[in-house]
C-alpha cells in the first residue's frame, strides 16, 4: 500500500478494497471482479453527498515478480486504469453524470510491494481513499461539554471545556471521508493527566469518554494506525473560593434613620490556571455570549434586572434569601422606600420576599458589575467580588420597645459562560447578615445585629 492513512471506500476498518487474481501479464477484469466493482460503486454513490463526502479515489496497480521492473510498472498502471474505467462505467449506468463527482487517481507500484499468497494475490489493484480526522466534536448526547475556539483561531488546537462534575465528557472524531463501519483498533485515543476510554457510545472507537470529576488541563491525541493525526485539549473548569475580608455590622450616620450594614470580600482563583495563561487557550475572554439565567427577573432591593449582572464570560455572583420579621406590622409607607420587592406583601409579621433560586447559576443578588472584577486575564487568574448589604429604618416609624429584623443569607459563587449556557464554577461560600433593630429613646438602635460565615438561623 502507498504510505499514509487510507481506508476502503466501503469499510473504514480496512486499508483498501482489493481486486486480485488478474491473469498473468493481463489487465482485463474477470467475472469475479464484477461484484467488487458493484459494491464499490454502491459505496461511492452513498458517500457522494452529505457531510465529508468522498471526492478523491485512489487506485494502485501491482504485479507479481515475473517480468522486468519497467514492464511491471506499465502493467500495474494498466490494471489500475482498467478498474477505474469499470467504476466510471458502472457509476454512469446507475446515475448519469455521477462519475464526474469523483477524481480517480491511478498509479502503479509494479512488483514493489509483494503480499503473501503468491502471484495471484499480487496481480492486483487496491482501491482506497485517504482518510483524515477532519475535526473533533462534542458527541450529540453530551449537553455540558462545549467546543470553544482557540485564541489563535485556526492556528490553535481544538479546545473542549466543561465545568467540574457535569457528567461524562463525550467526544467524537469526525472522519473525512465519512466512511461507514467500525474503525476497530485503527483509531486510538490518548490523554495526558487523565483517563480516556473508547468506545464511549456504542462499539465504535470514533467516540471517547473522559470524567469531569477533577478540574485540570488534559491534552489528548488521536492516532490512526499508530500515527498521531489530531491533538486537542480538554479543560475541566473549577475555582477555589476564598474570603479575603469581612466587615462586622456597623451603623454609619444616616439622616432621620438608622442604617445597619455589614460586608464581605471574596476571591475566586480559577483552576486550571493554564486556561487563563496558556499561549493557546480557549477564548473565554471578552463579552458573554448568552444572557445570564433569570435575566428578566428583578433584584429584590434595587429592582434592576438581573440581566445586568454580568458583562464578561466569567462572573462573580451571589444568591440571596431574605426573611423580614415585622411583628408590629409597619406598612410599606412606614418603611424606607425600596425600588424592588423588598417590602412585598407588607404588613406581614413574618415573610420571605426572596428565596434561593433552583438554578445554581442564577445570581438573584447580582444586578450590576460595579462590585466585581470579572477579568481574570488582567487580575492574575482571579475574579473578585465585594458586597456590603444595608438595611435602613426611619426614626419616624414605631414606638419605644418595638423590634424589627431583616435576615439576609447569601451564597457567593463564580459562574462561567460556555457557549450558550452559564455554569456555576465554584463551591458556594455561605454567609449571613441579620440586621436587628430595637426602638429606644425615640430612635432605632442596633439590637445585636449578626454577621457569620454560615446560613444558620434563617
Amino acid at each position: 500500500m502507498p504510505a499514509g492513512q487510507t481506508a476502503s471506500p466501503c469499510d473504514i476498518a480496512k486499508t483498501s478494497e482489493t481486486l486480485d487474481d488478474f491473469s498473468v501479464d493481463s489487465a482485463t477484469l474477470k467475472a469475479k471482479h464484477k461484484p467488487i466493482v458493484d459494491a464499490l460503486v454502491t459505496c461511492l454513490l452513498a458517500l457522494r453527498a452529505g457531510p465529508r463526502p468522498i471526492r478523491i479515489v485512489d487506485l494502485a496497480g501491482f504485479a507479481d515478480t515475473t517480468g522486468g521492473e519497467a514492464h511491471n510498472l506499465t502493467l500495474g498502471k494498466k490494471r489500475a486504469d482498467a478498474v477505474r474505467e469499470a467504476l466510471e462505467k458502472e457509476l454512469e449506468k446507475r446515475t448519469p453524470g455521477s462519475a464526474a463527482s469523483f477524481a480517480f487517481r491511478t498509479r502503479s507500484l509494479g512488483k514493489s510491494q509483494q503480499v503473501p499468497g503468491g502471484g495471484a494475490a499480487n496481480r492486483r489493484v487496491e482501491v482506497f481513499v485517504e482518510i483524515a480526522v477532519a475535526s473533533l466534536a462534542v458527541h450529540a448526547t453530551d449537553p455540558n461539554t462545549h467546543k470553544i475556539q482557540s485564541n489563535l483561531c485556526p492556528a490553535g488546537l481544538e479546545h473542549f471545556c466543561c465545568v467540574r462534575n457535569t457528567g461524562p465528557i463525550l467526544l467524537e472524531a469526525e472522519l473525512s471521508p465519512n466512511i461507514t463501519g467500525n474503525v476497530g483498533t485503527r483509531l486510538t485515543w490518548e490523554a495526558t493527566g487523565g483517563v480516556i476510554t473508547s468506545p464511549a457510545v456504542g462499539t465504535d472507537a470514533r467516540t471517547a469518554r473522559m470524567s469531569s470529576a477533577a478540574s485540570g488541563k488534559f491534552p489528548i491525541q488521536l492516532k490512526w494506525d499508530g500515527a498521531v493525526v489530531r491533538s486537542a485539549v480538554v479543560w475541566v473548569i473549577w475555582s477555589h473560593v476564598t474570603v479575603t475580608a469581612t466587615r462586622a455590622p456597623t451603623t454609619p450616620p444616616q439622616l432621620g434613620a438608622l442604617m445597619i450594614t455589614a460586608g464581605i470580600d471574596h476571591s475566586f482563583r480559577i483552576d486550571p490556571p493554564q486556561i487563563i495563561t496558556d499561549a493557546d487557550r480557549p477564548v473565554l475572554e471578552g463579552p458573554r455570549t448568552a444572557p445570564v439565567p433569570g435575566a428578566a427577573l428583578t433584584h429584590v432591593a434595587s429592582g434592576n434586572p438581573l440581566g445586568r449582572g454580568a458583562c464578561l464570560k466569567w462572573d462573580g455572583s451571589r444568591q440571596i434569601r431574605m426573611r423580614v420579621l415585622n411583628p408590629h406590622l409597619y406598612t410599606v409607607a412606614q418603611l424606607v422606600p425600596a425600588p424592588g420587592h423588598f417590602w412585598a406583601g407588607q404588613p406581614v409579621a413574618n415573610t420571605v420576599p426572596e428565596n434561593y433560586p433552583a438554578n445554581d447559576a442564577l445570581g438573584n443578588d447580582d444586578s450590576n458589575v460595579l462590585d466585581e472584577n470579572d477579568d481574570p486575564y488582567c487580575n492574575g487568574g482571579v475574579v473578585t467580588a465585594t458586597d456590603d448589604p444595608q438595611v435602613p429604618l426611619a426614626n419616624s416609624t414605631g414606638a419605644n420597645g418595638d423590634t424589627f429584623e431583616v435576615r439576609m443569607h447569601f451564597r457567593e459563587f463564580l459562574r462561567v459562560n460556555l457557549g450558550t449556557t452559564w455554569y456555576r464554577a465554584s463551591d458556594f461560600s455561605l454567609w449571613r447578615f441579620h440586621s436587628r433593630f430595637r426602638r429606644a429613646g425615640g430612635a432605632w438602635t442596633n439590637n445585636a445585629s449578626a454577621f457569620a460565615q454560615d446560613n444558620a438561623g434563617f
